[in-house]
């Protein structure tokens, strides 16, 4: 070997020799690096002050209660109607009827204007009109300019109080849902919570699920979304928001022009009635001729947003096991660690008037479906066991 060879292997040596004892400091300094744990907890805020909105109440001649928040920083104005009553309040005769009532009212017109003229003055107006419902209430809103406040009131007050129900509209949802049941069981994912649902919830509004019986004409039909409709459409179901730029002495003529003719409410709905849910370990199959599973498991949380003190120390367990992505535990353990499957994630119910749930659903090869369902129940006990 030559000798510059020789002095460049040399110098190789020497400098990999010396390494460890550059790194040494490095890996020692890096040892004693707080943790993100440890910088979390060492995190210290001021105080939080909250000044929530001046809302203003008043309540209309006609018995209806209106909130107001002004807020003059843009020209625009929000109206929102909320009314109590929806499928759970009523009997599952009625479920169709009431889970079409919010589509129909936005698109089956009115007594006045066919859906396309609808259409024709939401554009023309520029408004953003919503339609929506639950299992124990009904709501719409519509935001639109301060100039085109007027017009956008009389509109969506034709549409709530005037609705049409065009018979076209009612059958093209009817055949919808009806093509939705027949695609149903092409869906692993959605056949498996529609499942669970029924089984965790037994013959309760939650565990409903539509079926042809549902939407058999007799059932579902113009009359029967009327019927519906003027159960839950009526003055004493009613409360009104409005948020913007307007006044209470400005806005609230005209919502007494808008309530003035609405009718009282003539049939109290049902009172509501918290669910059974099943107790107890069991195992459910759905056998499908697939290579993935989707696996579904649940427990009663024991946890009701109203009345229990736990409630807050439950969104930030859900959010640690399952419900905060990467940071979660599920995710890492399933996925990250074990490559069992692409998404994991962990759902955490607190109702109001009853008890909740808590669940973890994941997808993964049916190879690894037992492993992935041990370890999920792994990761839920040590959340149990040894809390964060």
């Amino acid at each position: 070997m030559s000798s510059p060879s020789r002095a460049r292997l040399i110098r190789a040596t020497l400098l990999l020799g010396s390494l460890p004892w550059c790194l040494a400091p490095a890996v020692e300094a890096q040892s004693t690096r707080p943790t993100a744990r440890d910088a979390a907890i060492g995190l210290r805020f001021g105080e939080l002050r909250f000044e929530p909105p001046q809302v203003e109440k008043r309540t209309l001649e006609s018995g209806v209660t209106v909130f107001l928040a002004e807020d003059h920083s843009l020209p625009l104005v929000t109206l929102d109607a909320r009314f109590q009553g929806g499928y759970a309040l009523l009997p599952r005769s009625s479920y169709a009827a009431a889970t079409a009532l919010p589509s129909l009212l936005r698109n089956g017109g009115t007594t006045v204007l066919p859906p396309d003229s609808v259409d024709y003055l939401l554009d023309f107006y520029a408004l953003q009109m919503t339609f929506g419902g639950g299992g124990q209430s009904t709501f719409s809103s519509v935001n639109t300019l301060t100039q085109h406040l007027r017009p956008a009131v009389e509109l969506w007050t034709d549409i709530l109080r005037n609705p049409r129900f065009d018979s076209r509209e009612v059958e093209i949802w009817r055949d919808r849902q009806l093509e939705g049941i027949r695609r149903r069981g092409d869906d692993p994912g959605l056949l498996a919570v529609s499942e669970f649902n029924r089984i965790m919830f037994g013959d309760h509004p939650i565990g409903w699920e539509m079926d042809e019986e549902d939407l058999d004409p007799e059932r579902m039909n113009h009359e029967a979304v009327f019927q519906v409709y003027s159960r839950i459409f009526c003055r004493e179901n009613m409360i009104l928001g409005v948020v913007g730029d307007v006044r209470m002495a400005d806005i609230a003529p005209v919502l007494e022009e808008m309530v003035s003719t609405w009718p009282s409410c003539t049939e109290p709905l049902q009172d509501p009635t918290p669910p059974q849910l099943r107790r107890g370990r069991r195992v459910f199959l759905i056998p499908k001729d697939i290579t993935q599973s989707t696996v579904v498991m649940a427990a009663p949380g024991g946890i009701s947003q109203s009345t229990d003190p736990d409630y807050f120390a439950s969104r930030i367990g859900n959010s640690i096991l399952g419900a905060n992505g990467f940071s979660s535990r599920l995710l890492t353990r399933v996925r990250t660690e074990m490559g069992y499957a692409y998404s994991v994630s962990s759902l955490w119910t607190t109702p109001a008037r009853s008890e909740g749930i808590v669940v973890a659903i994941t997808q993964t090869k049916s190879g690894s479906t037992v492993a992935a369902t041990e370890l999920i129940l792994e990761v839920m006990s040590e959340m149990r066991d040894r809390p964060p």
